[in-house]
């Protein structure tokens, strides 16, 4: 009552208000608890430390905000050149075209080329301006690919918006491209995961929350809004909440790497994770739990026909490992035992897992474990077996790998014709801590999805899932795409 003089009536007028606090928030949570506080002031701040003179730089932008939010205070006596000015500052088109975004040095980069496997080609399928810098994708039971895209990773800059969205793909005429491409969320920041669901509406990690977006009207564009989950930890912003995917249990499984300090208030009570570990969370009872913990960066996750489950590891050497629910693994601190990895030796960094269920893949090729070693340039290929009371890997010739630096697959799923979708973050730096956040060669424009078929083998018909009854959608399940 105090904030507004007493008049709470008008919606009308209390929407400029409203939108000025909310700017003020934001940049006070970037000041207040800023990402990568591993790097700007933590134990790695030899390495990103220099960028921490950015930080108190929100200061005077939060105080501008502050006066702003005091002309408005008064509902029946704005400042009208204030009201102009929230409007133009809280509008996405606005921003998008007055903030100078870094842009790479490279106007034009090369497509890159790709030694494949035998019996198998790859297609370019999608690339900017259709999308930008994916990051997870996912497929939805209408068959459209849903892409996580920022151009603000890894940190955002004093006075930057957030400009980050989610874009949904689509080939309609079936000629192995993407033909049609539509921002269905707008003004995010950093989007490490995306997840459609089968309401018109998709969850997405972006930040410290889990977020919901749904479109009532059937415009292709999220017209509500809902805050699911919030206090994910920002220590890193790649760790942080990432790898969002639907179980075979109706839940939504999702994970975060090992810098991340979470501390999550549900209707059920407090949940932690002090450490990379993979969540379980039930939609409609808001019910979250720990499934696993420890794991470096585990970057993928996937079942295999039976419901086992299994993740990649992008730190730490140790390949696939097996996932049992409440075991500990690499890195746990305090872990009285720790599950090892079921990849004998040492691997390097991988992100993304898939299990092959496609007849447009050879039948040889089934049940296997494909995932993506971005820094070398390849997707790689796994065949499992059971080894006692678990599993073994054994790493096969690659699927495709690239000698072009910028080629950097960090994400695969299988499409509804089959096909396998490789998720490109084009961009020849792919180091977080490493290389400076402002190293002009950081690239914030280019993406692509690459589409890799098996030579001689039909593509899947699928169905509009959407469309299909109870009993249909049953007998989907004993499909083999």
């Amino acid at each position: 009552m105090a904030l507004t003089g007493g008049d709470i009536g008008n919606a009308k007028r209390e929407e400029p208000l409203r939108a000025a606090i909310r700017k003020k928030n934001e940049l006070f949570f970037h000041r207040w608890r800023p990402a990568n506080w591993t790097y700007l002031f933590g134990f790695r701040k030899q390495e990103q430390g220099q960028n921490a003179v950015e930080i108190p730089k929100f200061d005077p932008l939060i105080e501008e905000w502050e006066k702003r939010i005091a002309k408005l205070r008064d509902l029946k006596h704005q400042d009208p050149a204030t009201l102009k000015e929230v409007s133009e500052l809280t509008t996405l088109n606005v921003q998008h075209s007055t903030f100078n975004v870094q842009r790479s040095t490279a106007a034009l980069q090369p497509l890159p080329t790709f030694d494949v496997a035998d019996g198998f080609e790859v297609d370019l399928w999608a690339e900017d301006p259709q999308l930008h810098k994916p990051i997870e994708v996912n497929w939805d039971a209408q068959g459209r690919l849903w892409v996580a895209s920022s151009e603000v990773y890894p940190q955002i800059k004093p006075g930057q918006p957030a400009t980050d969205s989610v874009i949904v793909l689509e080939d309609r005429n079936g000629d192995g491209k993407a033909d049609k491409a539509a921002v269905f969320a707008a003004g995010l920041l950093i989007p490490t995961g995306v997840l459609p669901d089968s309401n018109g509406g998709c969850y997405v990690a972006a930040s410290h929350q889990l977020l919901y977006f749904k479109d009532t009207n059937g415009d292709g564009k999220a017209d509500e809004k809902r805050i699911v989950l919030s206090s994910f930890g920002t220590e890193d912003t790649h760790h942080n909440l990432h790898t969002l995917r639907w179980g075979y249990d109706g839940h939504i499984y999702m994970n975060q790497s090992i810098y991340t300090h979470t501390h999550i208030e549900t209707p059920h009570g407090v949940v932690r994770l002090n450490s990379a570990g993979i969540w379980r969370f039930d939609p409609y009872t808001c019910q979250l739990e720990v499934f696993t913990r420890g794991g470096c960066n585990p970057w993928g996750h996937h079942w295999d026909d039976y419901g086992n489950s299994f993740f990649t590891d992008g730190a730490g050497f140790q390949g696939i490992s097996y996932c049992v629910p409440g075991a500990m693994y690499f890195t746990y601190a305090g872990a009285r035992r720790e599950l090892q990895s079921i990849s004998p030796g040492n691997y390097p960094k991988f992100c993304s897992l898939e299990v092959v269920r496609s007849p447009q893949f050879p039948d040889d090729w089934q049940g296997d474990f494909i995932t993506c070693d971005f820094r070398a340039h390849r997707v790689v290929h796994f065949k499992y077996s059971e080894a006692g009371a678990g599993f073994q890997t054994k790493e096969m010739p690659d699927l495709l790998r690239s000698t072009n630096v910028t080629f950097r697959p960090i994400d695969v799923k299988f499409g509804p014709d089959g096909a396998l979708y490789v998720a490109d973050w084009s961009n020849p730096i792919i180091q977080h801590g490493e290389v400076d956040f402002r190293d002009p060669r950081r690239d914030k424009e280019h993406g692509r999805v690459w589409r890799v078929t098996a030579k001689g083998r039909p593509a899947v018909k699928n169905p509009d899932l959407a469309k299909l009854s109870v009993e249909q959608l049953l007998d989907r399940t004993l499909s083999k795409n």
